[in-house]
């Protein structure tokens, strides 16, 4: 109910919501995400698995890198696919791809929502 009842904008207004809310509430407030570049990091490194949605369970075994175990279903037969471009590739623990920066909206969109939402500001 106090919710609908203030505006609220950032995550900091909705912690103060939630705890204000109730003796007993309080708001647990996880950190921003970070959105990687990860398909083209793993890129350089690894080979697509064609049809990956028809299988459901697959394994990665330490004595077996760079080797993926798949099955259709429970009982079905496994199949072992590489999905390394280079087996001599070693993984240094401390690399990750770079952070993305959010584009914004392009002129269209900014252009629809002042006209759609301006009204009720």
């Amino acid at each position: 109910m106090k919710y609908r009842r203030h505006d609220c904008e950032t995550r900091e207004q909705l912690a103060k919501i939630v705890e204000g809310s109730s003796v007993g509430n309080m708001a647990v407030s996880y950190p921003q995400l970070s959105w990687r570049a990860w398909k083209k990091f793993l890129g350089q490194h690894f080979k697509s698995v064609i049809g990956i949605r028809k299988f459901q369970y697959f394994r990665f075994e330490e004595d077996k890198p760079g080797v993926v175990t798949v099955k259709t279903a429970a009982g079905a037969e496994e199949t072992e696919i590489n999905i390394l471009k280079n087996r001599d590739v070693r993984f240094e623990s401390q690399e990750i791809p770079r952070v993305l920066q959010p584009g914004g909206l392009c002129a269209a969109s900014k252009t629809y929502f002042e006209k759609t939402l301006r009204p009720f500001k």
